[in-house]
């Protein structure tokens, strides 16, 4: 059996407990039997104290990396500096203690994949005699990436999420192409369906939303570029009380502390009863989420291929989304897209479903079966195998 290796980019725990796009997607890969089956995998994740036996996958073995030393803290700084404004990439704490702990061991794998992290290439390229292969879910690797022909040269493979990503990558060395993949995002078919709802907690009492209320949903980190602010603000014009804006999520993945940004979109939220900020949510409480919207939005400027999207459409939600490449390209023509950062044209589109329950309930109808049809995660797998095989 071949041996694999599947690097994280070191933030986020593995399994998913506190959930991470990028997290979520490796636990739907080294879940799937097919998978399990033709490979043994290591899974080098960060350590985390609240990681339990009762959530690992047990055809896998996870492998941690603890980064919370004195010396890791102290240079910190140094490094970012360094790798900033130096002329050589030194890594950051979590690849530089894989390295410590495991680098002796990385050349025993038919295949390490580098998930999402680029500049890792360059630390681990001289450690591994097997196939090198990036996985990249964003826009983090392109012609003002720094060191990026050096980057693209360590890699045997590159698989993207997305054609627009493809192509930021293809850019920097044209005769990259031949290792340059596309490799869809999936959802989850059994997890993700709008089947599974029995038992499920009713978060409409637990916000005080009646039954006949209507719901409007956002789901992500609460960070600038992915256009809650927008959001709120145009929200904040409706003037039906019946309407709720539910933003789910927090600064980072599992934690609701606050910062700048947060703090400034809760401020201008406050005098609206009917915006309710849910914090982190992940499981079954995210599905019945899911199941209650009657719009899902998705005002981003940044995205890789929205998971969240995939998912809200999966449960034949109405999704509207900003009109950068990502979302649009996931819609095509079954849902509504707004001018990126516009407003007056988010107000416009929203303002249109709200006054057309028919074609709002065309799209709800639509987006299921096309979502579970052409993103269908089975599929993904199989396409995944291909190209690590380079079929």
């Amino acid at each position: 059996m071949k041996k694999m290796a599947i690097i994280s980019p070191g933030y986020l725990p593995l399994p998913a407990i506190k959930g991470g796009a990028v997290e979520t997607l490796i636990d739907l890969l080294i879940n799937s039997k097919k998978v399990t089956e033709k490979f043994d995998i290591d899974v080098y994740s960060k350590y985390d104290s609240k990681i339990n036996e009762e959530s690992k996958n047990k055809d896998v073995n996870y492998l941690y990396i603890n980064t919370d030393s004195k010396f890791n803290k102290v240079f910190k700084a140094f490094r970012y500096l360094i790798n900033k404004y130096g002329n050589r990439y030194i890594g950051n704490d979590f690849i530089n203690e894989l390295i410590k702990k495991y680098g002796k061991n990385l050349n025993e794998y038919d295949y390490v994949i580098i998930e999402n992290k680029p500049e890792y290439g360059l630390i681990l390229r001289p450690y591994i005699k097997g196939k090198l292969i990036f996985h990249s879910h964003n826009d983090f690797l392109n012609e003002k990436t720094k060191y990026a022909n050096r980057i693209v040269k360590c890699f045997d493979k590159i698989f993207c999420l997305s054609k627009y990503i493809c192509s930021r990558i293809e850019k920097i060395d044209p005769k990259s192409k031949e290792k340059v993949k596309l490799l869809y995002n999936g959802v989850d078919t059994e997890k993700f369906s709008g089947d599974n709802n029995k038992d499920i907690i009713d978060l409409r009492k637990k916000f005080n939303i009646k039954e006949n209320d209507v719901v409007f949903l956002y789901t992500g980190r609460l960070v600038k570029e992915k256009g809650v602010l927008e959001l709120i603000n145009t929200f904040n014009k409706v003037t039906n009380k019946n309407y709720y804006l539910l933003i789910v999520g927090s600064v980072g993945y599992g934690k609701n502390f606050k910062n700048k940004f947060t703090k400034k979109i809760h401020d201008i939220s406050k005098s609206n009863r009917n915006i309710i900020f849910t914090g982190f949510v992940q499981g079954k409480e995210l599905e019945e989420l899911y199941s209650n919207a009657y719009i899902y939005c998705l005002p981003s400027d940044l995205e890789g291929m929205p998971l969240s999207l995939l998912e809200a459409m999966s449960y034949g939600n109405c999704c509207l989304t900003s009109d950068i490449d990502e979302c649009a390209d996931v819609l095509e023509d079954k849902g509504v897209t707004f001018k990126k950062s516009n407003i007056k044209d988010l107000s416009s589109k929203l303002q249109k479903l709200c006054d057309d329950e028919k074609l709002v309930k065309k799209y709800k109808d639509e987006s299921k079966e096309y979502i579970l049809n052409k993103y269908n995660w089975n599929d993904v797998v199989k396409e995944t195998l291909k190209l690590y095989k380079g079929e």
